[in-house]
């Protein structure tokens, strides 16, 4: 079997997980194009949902080639901050 970590340097899955998430980027960029309506694409809400579900497995795919790992009490502070921005927002009738 093959094994990603054994065979390639920590520079190349580095550059892998920065590949993939730009093809990430761009997916999820082409799916808000399509909901949005505003600038057509030539694909299928289908085809694209597919493609951003590919796109967000890849990336995973490519961290764990790397022994880097989220740092979940960081993921847990930024959920909340978020929350709060979102709470703030309502509150104050910004409903965008």
């Amino acid at each position: 079997m093959y094994n990603i970590k054994e065979e390639l340097s920590l520079e190349a899955r580095l550059e892998m997980i920065a590949e993939e998430a730009s093809e990430l980027s761009q997916a999820a960029l082409k799916l808000s194009r399509y909901l949005r309506g505003e600038n057509p694409v030539c694909r299928s809400k289908e085809e694209l949902e597919k493609n951003l579900a590919e796109e967000i497995s890849d990336v995973f795919l490519a961290i764990a080639a790397t022994e880097y790992r989220p740092d979940w009490n960081i993921i847990a502070m930024k959920k909340e901050r978020w929350q709060e921005r979102m709470k703030k927002r309502k509150k104050d009738g910004d409903q965008k």
